[in-house]
């Protein structure tokens, strides 16, 4: 089973400590920042400069390479935007980055090709989608390979994106992906079609790469239906204690993981319908549900999965999640048909925690009438410490630190 769509979510303040062993924040392979052209905008610090020089023909292919890293991006010719420095980016860190963007509707591909990497290799790829002045709640869908025109049953389906032109903490998501045997990564992005929202695009304004870090679990909890479970190999279980309670919880090596729903009606479901056992049952909520996990260690880094998804009803349901009332995942969409495509289920993020709990939220973010929350199960990894002379590390405050943004794995 692999991980998918995994927030990465922007640390309050780095120090660096020499000499010392503790958990770094792994350093970019490379990092591209894909400008505006004519004229090419201000390009952010530390990342290199991607640019379409030629504005003829109807589609471009152009490139650029950092630290042995080269990204070749293929789109439609003349589709790259500079919205400026305004808005939810003002005083932000990454306003250059983020101020421009390539982009395609849903019937265009918008086609990445990462080479230069180990064979074989899990990276994972940070990336931007931003239209921080227009196309409010736009989605993208974004796939393996270098075709975008697929249907989000496909295998090739990694994750959706939505576009928060209110809220750049929103911009960015991570994909877990294993390069291929010549060291090579392609990616493609299209509008998301069928998808309500006012408009579909994909918006790209850069990325940054990294190897996946080693990853030990901690805890992994399968989201049972109540007097029948069915749990994933290696998972425990979780389900309500009796027909009617709100409220479950499972322990393992110390910490512990609750789940509360605003349903009293045996709020737990067995679909059994695509062989998957971890997303084949549920627990589910009409308007809230919450996921409170108890007992890390102050200090540690971690990887936090989440599966919600009903495999057999519900499509096009739509929720939210929030960590500290910090979106992780934008606008979470139940598609009951990708059953067997984990990519489409999940979402994951980093956190190095100042306090041993946390509570995770799901919220009906559409408020429609017969929207539902569901929860498949979650698993938690601790990071790898690998010594280092000298490190960077995550301090701040308000008990929680996020590193990044979301995944999705193959």
């Amino acid at each position: 089973m692999q991980l998918v769509n995994r927030p990465f979510v922007t640390a309050l303040l780095l120090t660096s400590i020499a000499n010392s062993s503790a958990l770094s924040i792994s350093s970019p392979l490379a990092q591209f920042d894909l400008d505006f052209n004519p004229p090419a905008s201000p390009t952010q610090g530390g990342f290199q400069s991607v640019v379409d020089a030629d504005n003829s023909g109807s589609t471009t292919t152009f490139s650029a390479t950092q630290n042995g890293v080269t990204l070749a991006v293929t789109g439609p010719n003349n589709q790259d935007r500079d919205r400026g420095v305004a808005g939810p980016i003002s005083g932000h860190p990454q306003a250059s980055l983020l101020r421009d963007f390539r982009f395609a509707t849903q019937s265009q591909t918008l086609a990445l090709e990462i080479s230069g990497l180990k064979p074989n290799t899990s990276y994972q790829i940070q990336m931007y989608g931003l239209d921080r002045q227009f196309n409010a709640n736009a989605h993208a869908a974004w796939f393996t390979g270098t075709d975008a025109l697929l249907s989000t049953d496909d295998p090739a389906f990694l994750t959706t994106h939505q576009n928060r032109n209110d809220n750049a903490s929103g911009a960015d998501f991570l994909l877990t992906v294993t390069s291929s045997a010549t060291g090579t990564i392609e990616l493609a992005g299209r509008g998301a079609g069928g998808i309500p929202s006012a408009a579909q695009f994909a918006f790209l304004n850069g990325l940054e790469i990294r190897q996946t870090p080693l990853l030990d679990n901690v805890i992994r909890v399968d989201a049972d239906h109540f007097g029948a479970p069915q749990t994933e190999p290696g998972f425990e279980s979780l389900t309500l204690s009796a027909a009617g309670s709100t409220t479950g919880s499972v322990t393992s090596n110390g910490v512990t993981v609750t789940v509360t729903t605003d349903r009293t009606d045996t709020p737990t479901r067995d679909r059994n319908n695509t062989g998957e056992s971890l997303v084949d049952d549920f627990i589910f909520a009409n308007d809230e549900l919450d996921i409170t996990v108890d007992g890390l260690t102050v200090g540690r880094e971690y990887l936090v999965t989440i599966w919600s998804q009903d495999t057999l009803f519900n499509d096009g349901d739509q929720s939210q999640w929030l960590l500290d009332n910090e979106i992780l995942e934008t606008n979470h969409f139940n598609f009951q048909n990708g059953g067997n495509n984990l990519a489409a289920t999940a979402f994951s993020f980093y956190l190095t925690p100042t306090a041993p709990s946390f509570t995770i939220s799901a919220r009906d973010v559409a408020n429609r009438s017969g929207d539902v929350l569901f929860f498949n199960g979650i698993q938690i990894q601790q990071v790898v410490p690998e010594p280092m002379t000298s490190v960077m590390v995550v301090v701040g405050a308000a008990g929680l630190l996020r590193r990044r943004r979301r995944t999705a794995a193959v």
